[in-house]
């Protein structure tokens, strides 16, 4: 089976805070490594659009360290394809498999190349997408039988499918051309993202405690994810519940650790947890490295997670705390409700959301980016503040319970959401659309008709080349022109290749040379077309030995 996805690259700059804490990429790669350890029959091809047509080799690229030491891994499965004017991509069988907001990309390259055996899986990371809901009706459209949505959270798949319905009413009622085989019910599948066994040994405890400086004998309670209120979850609520459960027992410990993606907001909390009394009880762990992920969760004894965010669809870290042993003590929002069973490996604690004033935000999704709007509706969303507290409060003073609730979480966690049972519930849907035969690739023209009329004429590779004098003086002016070495080789050899005679486009594509060099050159004045109909080509050569 053949799968592939769009290559996820970083900014030349690589910040760890800023990337890897981004749940999606996590997922994504997370997914893309499991399906590699448990079906050998798998392999990936990561596709990176290139703008220019094409230089031959790959350009400067920053890849996610995690991918990338995937791809050197698993070397024979994994394959990166630039896509420009000569790629030649296979038309066989294969899934592409991208978040959901990339499936009109996707579709447009399976009309361009023509890949009418690919099947798009596209995975709901957030529902809410800049500029809401406009991308869904690109998203509707780009969506053919044969095609899969797949959400990881029953909450999430209600949502895209009452987003896809309402854009689908709204099309129907302008008597606008729907998708074919693609209609109401919506099939979207609910799969879990997944999380490995994590075991620990009996020293884990105590060392993690002794890297972290927590006493043996506190109780800890500890929150993983990103520390902005912006972008995850309002943290103060976590302040007010180890205050009150400080109240009632000593030794009591908040461990906050994750990505500061809003700096002031990190300094609030360290000035709140200093008025509350709490300077010593607060611990805020910044940016923590990966290969420290496994101290911090050995060292809690349960998990919080105050989710209020839209954009929450699943929760991996509450599924990873589980897989430790923690009970959890959630928000009982969104694709929480999934993970967490309220009274057996944990408890939800009630949520409420203002209609009116989510409303409000959603209607002007339109115009602002969905951290935004997500905002905006989590300011209009309260997690019962009294009731975190309380949950907390009864797992902290029943020691026994906590241990049981802990169990029962781990074993949940690896019954349900083991790595290896999520693959095999994402291979079912694959297998199912390799094996679907409807839904073929109407033909459409190419997108190079829209603006043909703006030119006097076509650009046919029957045209042929030859240099003119001002190539001589190419080197003098290259750094200016093109500004890296392998360009200027690339120019530089095509009029090397054009010294001695003339030669149509085709000729030196054949040769080997890009049509983004010949163009070049000829924009530039170091070639020129030749009128066939005018100009003696033996003349022009003639000229040429003379010279």
């Amino acid at each position: 089976m053949k799968c592939v996805s769009f290559l996820t690259l970083l900014p030349d700059k690589y910040e760890p805070a800023n990337y890897l804490a981004v749940g999606a990429n996590v997922a994504e790669r997370l997914l893309i490594e499991a399906s590699l350890k448990y079906c050998p029959n798998i392999s990936w091809e990561f596709w990176l659009p290139e703008l220019g047509r094409g230089t031959g080799d790959f350009p400067p690229i920053h890849l996610d360290p995690c991918l990338d030491h995937l791809i050197q891994t698993h070397k024979g499965r994994i394959t990166l394809t630039i896509l420009n004017e000569r790629t030649q991509l296979e038309s066989g069988p294969m899934i592409g498999v991208v978040s959901m907001t990339a499936i009109p990309q996707l579709h447009e390259l399976r009309i361009s190349h023509n890949l009418h055996n690919l099947r798009i899986c596209g995975i709901i990371h957030s529902v809410l997408t800049d500029r809401f809901p406009t991308p869904y009706y690109a998203i509707l459209a780009s969506l053919k039988e044969g095609d899969k949505i797949i959400a990881s959270s029953t909450a999430g798949a209600k949502a895209v499918a009452a987003t896809l319905s309402q854009i689908f009413e709204r099309l129907s009622s302008t008597r606008t051309s729907l998708p074919s085989g693609f209609s109401e019910p919506w099939n979207i599948h609910t799969i879990p993202f997944g999380v490995d066994s994590l075991s620990l040994d009996s020293s884990s405890r105590g060392n993690a405690r002794r890297l972290l400086q927590i006493p043996d004998d506190c109780f800890v309670a500890l929150y993983v994810g990103r520390l902005s209120q912006q972008y995850k979850a309002d943290l103060d609520i976590l302040l007010t519940a180890i205050l009150k459960l400080q109240k009632r027992m000593g030794g009591v410990r908040l461990v906050l650790a994750g990505q500061a993606f809003d700096r002031g907001y990190v300094e609030h909390l360290r000035r709140k947890a200093v008025s509350l009394g709490l300077s010593l009880s607060v611990i805020i762990i910044e940016n923590f490295a990966e290969i420290l992920k496994a101290s911090i969760y050995a060292a809690a004894d349960v998990f919080l997670m105050p989710s209020d965010s839209i954009q929450e669809t699943f929760g991996l870290a509450v599924l990873e705390a589980m897989a430790f042993g923690l009970p959890v003590v959630a928000a009982d929002w969104s694709g929480l409700r999934d993970i967490v069973l309220h009274g057996e490996t944990g408890f939800l604690v009630p949520t409420y959301l203002h209609g009116d004033s989510a409303a409000h935000f959603l209607e002007r999704g339109a115009f602002f980016g969905a951290h935004d709007v997500s905002y905006g509706i989590a300011r209009s969303t309260v997690v019962d503040c009294d009731a975190f507290a309380q949950s907390l409060s009864d797992l902290a003073l029943n020691s026994a319970l906590c241990r049981a609730m802990g169990a029962k979480a781990k074993e949940r966690a690896e019954q349900y959401f083991s790595w290896k049972h999520v693959i095999g519930k994402y291979l079912d849907v694959w297998r199912a659309q390799l094996a679907h035969r409807g839904g073929s690739i109407q033909e459409m023209e190419s997108l190079q008709s829209i603006f043909k009329h703006y030119a006097s004429a076509n650009l046919h590779h029957d045209l042929v080349v030859v240099k003119t004098l001002a190539a001589d003086g190419y080197d003098e002016f290259s750094d200016h022109l093109r500004g890296d070495a392998r360009s200027n080789r690339l120019v530089s050899s095509l009029l090397e290749a054009l010294q001695d005679q003339p030669a149509t486009i085709s000729e030196l594509l054949a040769e080997g040379f890009f049509l983004e060099t010949v163009l070049f050159t000829i924009k530039k004045g170091f070639c020129r077309f030749i009128d066939t109909d005018k100009e003696d080509i033996e003349k022009i050569i003639a000229k040429s030995e003379a010279k």
